[in-house]
């Protein structure tokens, strides 16, 4: 026990030096309002490491039908982007090119209302894209890019009766950004 209480402080004293020392970090918080009105919905976090570089992780939740097979389909895609900003003007703004990691989760279920099996998908890809970031006086940021791969895991797992047809995508996997969100921090 007593074990226990000294990890604890010591992480509660590790953590607070951390924070104190990252007075001036900068994260930009934004969301895809587009996707947001349509029920896909994408949150992301773009951590400034220097004024040309950032990290950037986003998570997504989408719900709907899969209309050619009639399977409704559950998607939590996952990401992880690193950005290098050309020619900042207000620190890891303006034009950026990067590279990312993207886990697509997708499960499709049947309601009972097709002949197909419902199945889970899970692909794993890494990819190059671009894009330009506006970040104003005030924090506001607007971001907007794209970025296409190659998926390089792709696995199908059927569920339950029904025909389980082929669910051949092709081996690309694309990335797009339309987002507005603000900047927290900063110097």
């Amino acid at each position: 026990m007593k074990n226990l209480k000294v990890l604890v402080f010591a992480i509660a004293f590790i953590a607070t030096n951390f924070f104190a020392t990252q007075s001036h970090a900068q994260v930009d918080v934004t969301i895809n309002p587009v996707g947001f009105l349509f029920g896909d919905f994408n949150v992301g976090a773009d951590f400034v490491i220097t004024d040309r570089f950032s990290l950037e992780g986003n998570i997504g939740f989408d719900k709907g039908k899969n209309h050619f097979r009639n399977l409704e389909k559950t998607s939590i895609p996952v990401a992880a982007i690193g950005k290098l900003y050309l020619n900042p003007k207000n620190g890891a703004d303006r034009f950026y090119v990067n590279s990312f990691l993207r886990v697509a989760n997708k499960n499709y279920t049947n309601d009972g209302n097709s002949e197909y099996a419902a199945y889970k998908r899970t692909r794993v890809g890494l990819g190059f894209g671009l894009g330009y970031k506006i970040v104003g006086s005030g924090g506001f940021t607007f971001d907007v890019g794209f970025g296409l791969g190659r998926a390089f895991v792709d696995n199908t797992e059927f569920k339950g009766a029904g025909i389980q047809d082929e669910v051949g995508e092709h081996n690309f996997m694309s990335m797009g950004k339309l987002a507005i969100g603000y900047r927290f921090g900063g110097k």
